[in-house]
């Protein structure tokens, strides 16, 4: 059992980006719909940030290498070229993340801060966690209402947040 409802609801956005994501061909991860970002640079995309002040600041490690190589490409904002290593990274991701979250309490979320950035300013960890999730549940939205245009019926978001409740 989780000790914190707000890393419950962090774990269900996953869970429905997963969904949104299921059964989504290379071809079309990789393809601009409409305009705007590739669904493989959209899931690149909200992962890195999760990688950055979870894994990579909180817990000392490197940038996972399928994210890195995508942000380090020269092309332009928006395209992906290796959806299957995205996906893979995103699991390698969340998989670390998770190590440090499942304990993570209510009191850590206001007791732990993440310093200062580039340009973004210190926080309490609580900020950053809510922050992954309206960040993934907007991108959801935006993937969600292209895919069902594209035909694909992806289903209703959020999911039941059962456990977040």
């Amino acid at each position: 059992m989780l000790k914190s409802k707000l890393v419950a609801l962090l774990y269900a956005a996953w869970d429905d980006a997963d969904r949104v994501y299921a059964g989504l061909s290379d071809a079309d991860a990789l393809k601009r719909h409409e305009g705007g970002s590739t669904f493989a640079w959209t899931l690149a995309h909200i992962t890195r940030g999760i990688d950055g002040w979870c894994n990579v600041t909180l817990q000392g490690g490197k940038p996972n290498e399928a994210m890195e190589a995508e942000r380090l490409r020269n092309m332009p904002v928006g395209d992906a070229h290796d959806f299957a290593a995205i996906k893979r990274g995103a699991g390698e991701v969340r998989s670390k993340a998770k190590a440090y979250l499942d304990n993570v309490t209510d009191a850590d979320l206001e007791r732990v801060i993440i310093p200062a950035q580039g340009q973004r300013q210190e926080a309490k960890l609580r900020y950053f966690v809510y922050r992954a999730i309206a960040h993934t549940y907007f991108h959801i939205g935006e993937v969600a209402a292209k895919r069902d245009r594209l035909g694909h019926k992806v289903g209703d978001y959020p999911g039941p947040l059962t456990d977040a409740m």
